[in-house]
């Protein structure tokens, strides 16, 4: 599962306006779902990397030609994304977490 920033600032935009229809308890848990189905992602695309090298078995030459091919490099793109948008709903989520319960507003949560 690829994200783009513009499609994760839609979903905590979206995410942002449900709470109001939400209790808090169930905004807080829908926003920990997507941080477990992204470490879920993260962990996936990890595994692959690590799938194709080993499949070089210990040549250093078929190890340089499994790294510099174009989908090497995008599962590394992939894996460094998934790793962005986690840190940064973590980030969110603490925020939300330490907000006074009742108050509506939280303010400004943080952004990339």
């Amino acid at each position: 599962m690829k994200l783009t920033s513009k499609q994760l600032r839609k979903i905590i935009k979206e995410e942002l306006e449900n709470s109001l229809e939400e209790n808090r308890e169930q905004h807080l848990a829908g926003i920990g779902n997507k941080i477990n189905r992204l470490q879920k992602a993260l962990e996936d695309v990890t595994r692959s990397i690590a799938n194709e090298e080993q499949a070089a078995n210990g040549d250093d030459t078929i190890l340089m030609d499994i790294r510099t091919q174009n989908s090497y490099f995008a599962k590394q793109q992939e894996q460094t994304n998934l790793s962005s948008k986690i840190s940064l709903l973590l980030k969110q989520l603490r925020q939300l977490q330490d907000a006074p319960e009742g108050k509506g507003n939280v303010g400004q949560l943080e952004r990339d």
